[in-house]
């Protein structure tokens, strides 16, 4: 007999590790935050997977018209360019901007 759970379990190894690779190879690495959060689940015959929300709109994009440019933004901005460009201070605050425009 076919054990289905077996099976799943070590497809959702692999395709967990594909998933965490693929995200390095493009760059999607800063944190650490989106690759812990990606798991998957074996329940019976189905496999489940999940991460962070903002998973979808790192794979399909955000349109310019859904972002809002307030106090949040700038400050959410602001530290990405600190942790991926080394900018700090005003330099760091300057390029969050632009990169919001």
């Amino acid at each position: 007999m076919i054990d289905v759970k077996n099976i799943l379990n070590k497809a959702q190894a692999i395709v967990e590790v594909s998933i965490k690779d693929t995200l390095k190879e493009q760059g999607h690495y800063l944190t650490g935050a989106l690759e812990r959060s990606i798991s998957g689940d074996v329940n019976s015959n189905n496999l489940d997977g999940s991460a962070f929300d903002y998973a979808l709109k790192l794979d399909r994009g955000v349109p310019a018209s859904k972002i809002v440019i307030n106090s949040q933004t700038l400050a959410d901005m602001t530290r990405y360019v600190e942790l991926r460009m080394g900018l700090k201070g005003k330099q760091a605050t300057k390029a969050a901007y632009n990169i919001l425009l």
